[in-house]
């Protein structure tokens, strides 16, 4: 055959209301022919701008040929997924019908196409079925996902050939030679009896060398009409190089289907030498105990909704892998093979999730009936045959924060027989005598110790560290929050890594999950993603990038060179490669070099870095840890104490000290000096001007700010408001009771005491002598308050167009009231001056 496969995504025809038995008409001409429209496979309808009626089945159709040297071969239509109840027909004839829309189907096609001429395939798509309703797919993404979201192909195969392939690796005691086990399924679908039928087997190394394998040929025999035949062979492989994800080497599989010498069908799978079991409380892989390093992924982008452009899926995989990702959780349905493909090539663990989310609600518990059970192990049993193969899925997730009950049990047995190699999941929490790892989610500071003396299960944080997401109108007023939440991950990170027992975690989420349904409808849980909807990288992408960080420098505050030698204490927190594998940059002032820091993974050591001429050391140390995969692992900008000024760097001027004169006139008081001039009106004690360089500038303030923890701005999107304004109201009701002066030297203060209605106390505005304000403040609240600042000033500089600044300084969040009676004191520094 000269194309043994046909790719059916592009245009198709689609109606939202088909007519009765559309499959059996003819074929749609012009594009608007009784209601039919031209719309994009794969893709969903309503981000296409179509709507279907709820329950109702929406039309597809397409025509397409087959190559006449199809003829006598077995045609397969294979379906990567269809949303979420779908009926189809070829030329009319019932192909098949599948619920389900996250995981793969196929029909056998043979008797119903045409070789050599044109073919029609019709489809019948209902989005809402039982099988959405388990996945909570439409809920979730707060509109309808029904359409094909996922590939489309025929493909020809003989009538004798490879129905089924399972392959797994096991390695000896000492971890050094490995057997290559597989289990082949040979299928004659032919009306009469093959003869003498033997599969061979060759494997080639990464580099493409060929691996000995001794018996490489497994002897099927006579294979009669309609049988299938499975066979089960080993074969040994000495030291072959092992997959992780650090170090992802991939083996090439070749089987070929015989009889009598004569090649039916020849295969090709890549392969990686990877074992995985749960000792106690830990996770080995290879021998190795791991730490898992996740992350939350939604397949989405914003203007296709669950079906992503081409590419896509191995640019996350990228993008998350450069964040020290080692680790995606497929929630909550099965990926698109493509991703499995990338993270297999590329080193990335998967969580493979089945398609069940939230069946935990009373109404939607699992009723005892068949039809629950055939969808939960059906949709369970096509995920683990279709994606058992690749070496980066880690574990199987059985469902996402589900109850567990009978039918999740079978599950897991059902897993169990179709692939023994993995450990399972579930959340929440599960039944340890079926899932071997337990899964919490949101557990907070108290999360890393759940492992602690429980010795017989790791405990996993499948979702945690949730971003800040439905504060919208907090974040619009603070952004930084976000790197608040990275400060919370990195502590959470670093008592999950120091804490035995505790598998890992994954951050909810790794993408946005926003949709743009035309010009202006926007919907989905919004903006929880380390990156956004397009890919772009936000603040909290590279918070997680540091607190998941490979490597850790333990004398960062006391780095200092002695003898002309820096010494840099590590800790290499990979898994499984030698810090060595790494390359080493660094730079401090005049000199530059590389160095190397042989330490075994989760030891700790150091690096030596020797200067040729210690009168070039700067201040600050640049070091650089290059991934061997082609990535920036981490980077660090450290201070050298005793530091020498570098020959190229120039020395920063000693600041000007300004002498500052007061002005009092009956309603203000002015305080100037050569550079700067501030207004401060009597009456109310807050600026009413400032001049500075000769340009004038509008404030207001110092005012006191006790905002509240507010989390306006919707769980879901589903309200009018999309873009939140910055909540930035100050106390109110300000009374001033006085304003006075005091001058002591070079120091001028400005003393103000007054009352909010939140809170009473008072400020000192000091002019200090190199040019800069400070507001020293202490109040007492009159309410109760959770606030997240404490004050700040809104600068309006209109010598730019009118845009505010703000200045504010920041309090940790403790997430607790403050009861009437509580004393708020601190300070600020504001400047207006270059260089301050």
């Amino acid at each position: 055959m000269q194309k043994p496969d046909i790719d059916l995504a592009g245009t198709w025809q689609f109606n939202t209301q088909p007519a009765t038995n559309f499959w059996m008409g003819e074929e749609v001409v012009g594009a608007e022919r009784r209601g039919w429209v031209p719309i994009q496979v794969p893709g969903q309808w309503v981000m296409q701008g179509m709507q279907v009626d709820a329950n109702t089945a929406a039309g597809y159709r397409r025509v397409f040929a087959v190559p006449a040297d199809w003829k006598g071969k077995r045609v397969k239509l294979r379906c990567d997924g269809v949303y979420s109840d779908a009926a189809v027909w070829i030329n009319g004839k019932c192909a098949g019908h599948h619920e389900g829309g996250f995981t793969p189907f196929e029909f056998d096609v043979t008797e119903l196409v045409n070789t050599g001429g044109d073919n029609r395939i019709d489809l019948a798509v209902v989005n809402e079925s039982l099988a959405d309703t388990l996945a909570s797919g439409t809920q979730y993404a707060c509109h309808p996902l029904g359409g094909i979201p996922r590939g489309v192909r025929l493909f020809a195969l003989p009538e004798a050939h490879v129905a089924a392939l399972y392959v797994t690796t096991r390695f000896d005691n000492l971890f050094r030679d490995a057997t290559l086990k597989l289990q082949v399924c040979a299928a004659n679908e032919d009306r009469a009896a093959v003869e003498d039928v033997r599969i061979t087997v060759r494997l080639n190394a990464p580099d493409g060398a060929e691996v000995p394998l001794a018996g490489h040929s497994i002897v099927v025999g006579r294979l009669d009409a309609g049988q299938a035949v499975t066979n089960d062979a080993s074969f040994l492989v000495r030291n072959p190089l092992k997959w992780d994800n650090e170090r992802p080497h991939l083996y090439t599989l070749h089987v070929r289907l015989e009889a009598r010498g004569q090649a039916l069908e020849a295969l090709r799978k890549r392969v990686g030498f990877r074992q995985v079991e749960i000792r106690g409380n830990r996770m080995m892989v290879n021998n190795r105990p791991v730490k898992l390093r996740g992350v939350n992924r939604h397949k989405v982008y914003p203007t296709t909704g669950r079906c992503v452009p081409d590419g896509l899926h191995r640019r996350d995989v990228e993008l998350f892998r450069e964040a020290n990702v080692n680790l995606i959780r497929t929630s909550h349905y099965p990926p698109d093979e493509a991703l499995l493909d990338a993270a297999d090539e590329l080193g990335m663990f998967i969580e493979c999730e089945a398609p069940f989310c939230w069946t935990s609600v009373p109404i939607r518990c699992l009723p005892q009936n068949e039809h629950h059970r055939h969808l939960i192990l059906r949709q369970t049993a096509e995920m683990v045959v279709a994606y058992r193969n690749h070496p980066s899925v880690l574990f199987w997730s059985l469902s996402n924060e589900s109850r567990w009950g009978e039918h999740y049990a079978a599950a897991s047995e059902l897993v169990r027989e179709l692939d023994p190699s993995r450990p399972q999941t579930f959340n929440n929490p599960g039944d340890p005598r079926y899932t071997e790892i337990v899964n919490f989610h949101y557990c907070g500071h108290g999360g890393p110790a759940k492992g602690r003396g429980k010795p017989d299960n790791p405990i996993y944080l499948g979702e945690d560290c949730h971003l800040n997401a439905y504060n919208r109108l907090e974040l619009a007023t603070d952004p930084a929050l976000r790197d608040r939440w990275g400060q919370y991950l990195r502590e959470m990170w670093d008592a999950i890594y120091s804490s035995e027992g505790c598998l890992g975690q994954s951050i909810w989420a790794g993408i946005d999950d926003t949709f743009y349904i035309g010009d202006e409808q926007t919907v989905g849980y919004g903006t929880w993603g380390l990156i956004d909807g397009w890919r772009r990288l936000k603040p909290e992408y590279w918070n997680a990038k540091k607190a998941y960080s490979p490597v850790r420098i333990l004398n960062a505050d006391r780095l200092a060179v002695s003898n002309g030698v820096i010494q840099i204490a590590l800790e290499n927190r990979q898994n499984f490669a030698d810090l060595g594998e790494m390359r080493i940059r660094w730079q401090t002032g005049g000199e530059s070099g590389e160095t190397t820091a042989q330490l075994a993974p989760g030891m700790r050591g150091e690096c030596r870095i020797a200067l040729k001429d210690t009168a070039n050391v700067g201040s600050r140390l640049e070091l650089t840890f290059e991934d061997p995969r082609g990535f920036i692992a981490d980077r660090f900008l450290l201070s050298l104490n005793q530091p020498v000024p570098a020959a190229n760097e120039v020395a920063e001027p000693a600041r000007e000290t300004s002498a500052w004169k007061v002005e009092e006139s009956p309603g203000a008081i002015t305080v100037r000096s050569e550079r700067a001039v501030w207004a401060i009106g009597k009456a109310h004690g807050l600026f009413t001007g400032v001049r500075a360089l000769n340009q004038r500038i509008d404030l207001a303030g110092p005012h006191l700010m006790l905002l509240p923890m507010n989390d306006t701005g919707e769980n879901q999107m589903r309200g009018a408001t999309k873009v939140w304004s910055p909540y930035t109201e100050p106390c109110s009701g300000w009374q001033c009771e006085s304003v006075r002066v005091v001058t002591v030297g070079g120091q001028t203060d400005i003393h103000v005491s007054g009352t909010y209605a939140e809170a009473s106390g008072t400020y000192t505005l000091r002019f200090e002598p190199d040019g800069g304000v400070a507001v020293d403040y202490a109040f007492t609240t009159l309410t109760n308050l959770n606030p997240r600042q404490i004050v700040h000033f809104l600068v309006a500089d209109y010598s730019n167009g009118g845009s505010e600044k703000f200045l504010k300084d920041f309090v940790k969040n403790e997430k607790r009231v403050l009861p009437a009676g509580a004393q708020i004191q601190g300070s600020v520094r504001l400047s207006l001056l270059p260089g301050r």
